[in-house]
């Protein structure tokens, strides 16, 4: 009698012992993406336009058109089709406000000496209605970082147009 209730709970335990592997193995096949949408995600090919910021005059210069981008030092399905840099001033960028009763005060404010407006030619992966170029979420308004092997850069997305395929 005591054997069987022995055996019993060795089978529960070796159950839960699987399920904990195939919850592992999904887990590791999906990149770490369960989820919602996880199994289901493809690839699209869309141009980003975005601006780019600097806090020092001449750092701009380091982006160069045939670029590929890179995340985390793997590269990514992104390259830089055209670059524009803006003439020379002292630019403010508004990072931000923070809502008070009394009205919007600035949350931050950075003082930019140079900014560029990068285009970008990458294939996005579409989970549900989200992009997403490497972990970065991309549409317009969000902050996206521009890396390469040579530099990273902070920038505001101003556009996100998908690339009509033949086949679509």
């Amino acid at each position: 009698m005591k054997k069987n209730k022995v055996f019993k709970i060795v089978d529960f335990f070796v159950l839960i012992l699987a399920v904990f592997v195939v919850a592992g193995i999904a887990y590791k096949i999906t990149d770490g993406n369960i989820g919602r949408g996880a199994w289901r995600a493809e690839e699209k090919s869309v141009i980003i336009q975005a601006e780019v910021y600097a806090p020092e005059a001449g750092m701009l210069e380091h982006i160069k058109v045939g670029d590929q981008l890179s995340e985390a030092k793997q590269m990514l399905d992104a390259t830089v089709t055209n670059v524009e840099i803006a003439d020379f001033e002292d630019h403010y960028l508004d990072i931000g406000y923070l809502r008070k009763d009394i009205g919007r005060d600035f949350l931050s404010m950075d003082l930019v000496k140079q900014k560029a407006k990068v285009e970008i030619e990458a294939n996005v992966q579409i989970k549900g209605l989200d992009y997403e170029l490497g972990t970065q979420e991309v549409r317009s308004g969000m902050m996206l970082i521009l890396e390469s092997e040579l530099y990273k850069f902070s920038t505001r997305i101003l556009s996100v147009e998908q690339v009509n395929d033949e086949n679509d």
